[in-house]
């Protein structure tokens, strides 16, 4: 009997190792393709979930973003807080063009459809 319980144990912290080393492989993080121009992050459960494809332009210097339910604003505001961009989309289809930006770390909002608060994302241009 004493076994079967270390074995029951045993075999319940396994899985619960496993389980959080998935957890922490496949967590909510959303990065563009293409990292030498561009970075862009989250932990919004919500935009992770909505969120089918991020993609970066180096050409067009366009951050393209495609999600599930209609992005109704964007914001963009820069590390001291300041609103840089703000516009009304009505799109489930995003391309930011970035050409504008000044290199650095953003904060970039997304008021989805029938939402009432923004999901925060990290951008950072490189």
């Amino acid at each position: 009997m004493n076994n079967f319980f270390t074995t029951l144990i045993g075999t319940a912290l396994i899985l619960l190792t496993m389980s959080t080393a998935i957890m922490a492989d496949h967590g909510p993080i959303i990065k563009s393709t293409d990292n030498e121009h561009v970075e862009w992050s989250s932990d919004s459960s919500m935009l992770f979930e909505e969120l089918v494809s991020a993609t970066f332009n180096s050409e067009s210097e366009k951050l393209n973003l495609k999600t599930l339910i209609n992005v109704e604003f964007i914001q963009l505001i820069d590390a001291q807080g300041n609103l840089e961009f703000q516009m009304p989309i009505m799109s489930d289809n995003i391309h930011l063009s970035l050409r504008e930006f000044d290199p650095g770390l953003y904060q970039l909002n997304l008021l989805f459809s029938g939402e009432d608060t923004y999901q925060s994302s990290e951008l950072t241009i490189k």
